[in-house]
């Protein structure tokens, strides 16, 4: 193929330097030949290229088919993720919502709880304290009684002193001693 394709441009590179070099006045037959010589050059070019040239855009028409494939395929993909995102996405905001509504019950139920334990203690607190009230005025009443019966022997001791005579003591000790002996001192 290659011996046929050099034997013939050698032919039309021959006679065209033959068409050259003879006959100067027939312009219109070397046009011709111009002609003639183009197509069979363009001829042999495409008989010769024509096998790698279909090849090679058999090839890049493949390439750009498998190219298209995997930009479909890569499409899709995205196009599943994104809707996956999507969704997602929109179940996140349920979902938050949810979180929130969920902390303020939570935090409703312990704000209410802490308010009832600080009655609880403020109750305790009142009821200590109205006990430590009744303890220390059972002790003032009794500290006053004591002060106030210790006055009053004080005071009956200084009348006692200050009214009865020596005779009057003599014969209340005689009668004591008199009602110990009997046994009636406790009358």
């Amino acid at each position: 193929m290659r011996l046929r394709f050099l034997a013939l441009l050698g032919f039309t590179l021959s006679s065209s330097s033959a068409l050259a070099a003879g006959d100067a006045g027939s312009d219109s037959r070397d046009v011709l030949w111009t002609f003639f010589n183009l197509f069979i050059l363009l001829g042999v070019l495409v008989l010769l290229s024509r096998k790698p040239v279909i090849s090679f855009l058999a090839a890049r028409r493949e390439k750009v088919v498998q190219n298209l494939e995997s930009s479909e395929k890569l499409l899709q993909e995205s196009q599943v993720r994104l809707s996956e995102l999507e969704e997602k996405t929109s179940n996140l905001e349920d979902e938050l919502e949810a979180i929130r509504h969920e902390a303020r019950d939570r935090a409703e139920r312990e704000a209410q709880t802490i308010v009832e334990e600080a009655h609880e203690v403020a109750g305790r607190i009142a009821k200590d304290a109205g006990a430590a009230v009744d303890r220390e005025s059972l002790r003032a009443q009794q500290a006053l009684r004591n002060e106030a019966a210790e006055l009053a022997i004080a005071l009956a001791e200084e009348r006692i002193k200050n009214e009865i005579s020596e005779e009057d003591q003599t014969r209340l000790i005689n009668e004591f001693v008199h009602r110990v002996r009997n046994g009636t001192a406790t009358e």
